[in-house]
């Protein structure tokens, strides 16, 4: 999940710095205003911090007919983060939603779940006073909300799809309360906390940006703020760090680690499918089909517990690119896209021949998932600027937008959370023959074939007609690769295609694609892992600031 940004303290045991020096070490690096209250202050109202926080005894829950958590118990105390393991579909979202509060236990022996907020939390205590846990617990599921905060993709999801226009520092503000929108005006203090946030992020020009027309990165950051303003005990991060860029992820992790050297640190439980855990993660626990096992203990930054694919990227092996006219051929000349008026590519100049692989770079904002929407003609170049066409199999030279959109397909997160219609898995990989999104005319005799025998490539078979939005993230990518696949595509655009899969999933990806580039399909894939670049990549480019400052044959 994160790079791994730990520098050596010096040892282990005995011999390794003290915490108050690692503290002051963590406050030189993170200003005092970005974090919470002074030891001291912390201490006044310190928990013991082994003391319960949440409490799941026995626990069911079943979405849309189908069991997601089975017999799940598990303590979680204050100040032991956790992270959650496992493979796409096992239930680690549904679990995160359940201590938040969001998902609830079945009705019929569901079994329980109990939260310890601090009486302070609850509002009983005079601002001031020490803080002391609510005897018992508390079952009421706006306790857990209020004592917690979830980043997930759901989340960013639920804010693309609704495509609220609301500036970056309100987003954030409204974390304040909990609420997906500002209904209130923050205090001055709240106001500079997000600048200050934003600040640490290098994230200041967001401030001011409208969130709908920010990239995939750029809103996972302003959501990742809206989750700290509110300095829950319990902060929940589903994949957070997907679609960030290096450096933010960076700077994410060195903040998650400040926070959890903290006297009172509020308690993280975060899932991953990438290897390396945070050097403060000392506990694991596996979901494994709503099945829980552990919590076990792990060494700091271990990454053994990920299947060897997760760990192991394969040896690039870069192929010839074939000479010809037998493949797609896209031109860009001084091409400039605006969105929503704002200018985000400026003057782009960019070939794509046939037979060539690329990989785009770029950090968050570069303009990246623009570039990808224009090729498949989901953006348009302005007056002044050219983009030109070449589909052998879908019209030839300069096809109208209704073929250019058959021979061209997207995976991506904005496809993902803009999907909203609730159709069956297979009527989704159905959908993508004619590159529309939902189902508007009867499936031919062959088309139903193909459309199962893209499903069981991507195996998900079992669940074609479940409805898409019920599926995990990953199993939701995999069905989105399906739909890319359907028909007869030339160019396959990638945009974060790995995202929410598991180890398994990555590598069963990268096969199915490998398999169709050896059988002439192209690939533009754009990701911020360089583990995630496909083997028979030829090219790659990268973009900065809406410009393209590289673009070529890859070395070596």
């Amino acid at each position: 999940m994160f790079a791994d940004s730990r520098q050596s303290r010096g040892g282990t045991g005995k011999g390794s710095l003290s915490v108050k020096f690692r503290h002051a070490r963590l406050r030189e690096h993170f200003d005092d205003e970005t974090l919470p209250a002074t030891d001291t202050e912390n201490r006044k109202n310190a928990m013991p911090v082994s003391s319960p926080l949440v409490e799941l005894a026995h626990v069911n829950v079943t979405l849309a007919g189908v069991p997601a958590l089975r017999n799940v118990s598990l303590s979680v105390r204050r100040g032991e983060h956790l992270a959650l393991l496992g493979p796409n579909g096992a239930g680690k979202s549904t679990l995160l939603r359940l201590l938040r509060g969001e998902t609830l236990p079945d009705q019929r022996e569901g079994g329980s779940i109990r939260w310890f907020p601090t009486e302070k939390d609850n509002g009983k205590s005079p601002e001031g006073n020490a803080a002391s846990l609510t005897d018992g617990g508390d079952d009421a599921p706006l306790t857990g909300r209020g004592m917690s905060a979830l980043l997930s993709p759901g989340l960013q999801e639920r804010y693309i799809r609704q495509g609220w226009s609301m500036r970056g520092e309100d987003l954030i503000a409204a974390g304040y309360w909990d609420d997906y929108l500002l209904y209130r005006k923050p205090t001055e203090e709240q106001r500079e906390e997000v600048l200050s946030l934003a600040r640490r992020f290098r994230a200041e020009a967001l401030l001011e940006r409208r969130a709908d027309a920010l990239s995939q990165g750029q809103l996972r950051l302003l959501l990742l703020m809206r989750a700290l303003v509110r300095r829950p005990e319990l902060l929940l991060l589903d994949e957070a760090d997907d679609g960030l860029d290096t450096p933010t992820r960076c700077a994410f992790l060195m903040h998650l680690e400040a926070l959890a050297g903290l006297p009172l640190p509020p308690t993280l439980i975060l899932t991953t499918h990438r290897p390396r855990l945070p050097g403060f993660i000392r506990r694991a626990a596996r979901l494994d089909g709503g099945v829980l096992s552990g919590p076990f203990a792990v060494r700091p930054g271990a990454d053994g517990m990920f299947p060897a694919a997760a760990r192991h990227a394969p040896a690039p092996v870069r192929r010839a690119a074939p000479s010809g006219r037998d493949g797609p051929h896209i031109v860009l000349r001084r091409a400039t896209v605006f969105v929503d008026r704002v200018e985000v590519l400026h003057g782009v100049d960019w070939e794509i021949r046939p037979g060539e692989q690329w990989v785009v770079r770029g950090g968050n904002g570069a303009g990246k998932s623009t570039l990808l929407r224009a090729l498949m003609g989901e953006e348009f170049v302005a007056v002044g600027g050219e983009l030109t066409r070449r589909l052998p199999r879908h019209g030839g030279d300069n096809p109208d937008l209704a073929l250019v959109r058959r021979g061209i397909r997207l995976v991506s997160d904005r496809l993902q959370a803009e999907y909203a219609y609730d159709d069956s898995t297979a009527d989704v990989v159905f959908s993508g023959f004619d590159g529309a999104v939902g189902v508007y005319r009867e499936a031919a005799p062959e088309e139903r074939a193909e459309t199962a025998r893209l499903l069981a490539l991507v195996g998900l078979a079992d669940l074609a007609d479940r409805p898409f939005r019920s599926l995990s993230t990953g199993q939701a990518r995999r069905a989105l690769l399906a739909r890319a696949l359907a028909g007869d595509p030339e160019l396959l655009l990638l945009d974060e295609p790995f995202s929410g899969l598991d180890a398994v999933g990555r590598a069963a990806m990268t096969d199915i694609l490998e398999a169709r580039i050896a059988a002439g399909l192209q690939t533009v894939l754009v990701s911020h892992h360089d583990e995630d670049r496909l083997p028979s990549t030829t090219h790659a480019a990268r973009l900065e600031q809406g410009r393209m400052t590289e673009a070529g044959p890859l070395s070596g």
